[in-house]
């Protein structure tokens, strides 16, 4: 599974790679894990339903902590640009 990086200050996460790819691997993420939780449950793997529970699981908490992120950053600019 990719790591993912969130650098405050800047547009762009995990590195060079801009916030839209970051949010597009994200969905890629959340709907292959949707995906293989689907194929578990209907091939009665466990393993596979937990993988796929977990996958979208961690998706949607990286996209969480990038809008915490965009926000913070623009609540800052905002505050800085009234100085």
């Amino acid at each position: 599974m990719a790591k993912y990086h969130i650098r405050l200050g800047s547009n762009l996460c995990q590195g060079d790679l801009p916030v839209i790819e970051f949010r597009k691997r994200n969905a890629t993420d959340k709907i292959a894990g949707e995906a293989k939780e689907a194929t578990g449950k209907i091939s009665g793997n466990e393993q596979l339903e937990a993988e796929g529970k977990v996958q979208s699981a961690v998706a949607d908490i990286k996209t969480g902590v990038n809008d915490a992120v965009e926000d913070i950053k623009k609540k800052i600019n905002k505050t800085t640009d009234k100085k």
